[in-house]
Parts: structure tokens; sequence; C-alpha cells
């Protein structure tokens, strides 16, 4: 489950589920969440709820605006932007 958080930025995310395939998460607002470029072993779905989030996958700039989602495949190198 997604917790919400009463700050007006908030980054929930919810581990891969017990086959391993998907990792859900959401974004509300604006700012950095500071990390590196990274990858994972299952895809990732990321919600926007509020704000925008613009994400740089496997080299390729996405943007995602409020009520939106990004697809991020397994294995592919990517890091979250503002």
């Amino acid at each position: 489950m997604i917790t919400r958080s009463a700050s007006p930025n908030a980054w929930n995310y919810q581990p891969a589920d017990d086959a391993g395939i998907v990792e859900l998460a959401s974004w509300r607002g604006a700012g950095s969440l500071g990390l590196r470029p990274h990858f994972h072993d299952e895809s990732q779905i990321v919600l926007v709820l509020s704000g925008s989030r613009a994400f740089r996958i496997d080299g390729a700039t996405v943007t995602a605006p409020a009520g939106h989602a990004a697809l991020i495949p397994a294995g592919l190198l990517h890091v979250h932007r503002c």
C-alpha cells in the first residue's frame, strides 16, 4: 500500500510484489529526490499525483505531468529529475 505524507513533496515507494515483477511509486509536489542514476531488477511504475516529474531513462528524457505515470522497464539505467 502507498502511504500519504503531510509534506507537500512526497515520494512514496512500494518494493516489488512477491513475484518480483513490478515496483510501484508515487510522487506529489516538486523538488529533487537526490538519487543517483540506478537501475532495478524489476520494472517500476511511477504515478505522478501532483506537480510533474522528469526521468532520464536509458539516455532519453521522459516527462510525466500530474495524472500520468512513467514505466521504467527492468534493467534500464534511470534517474529522477524535477
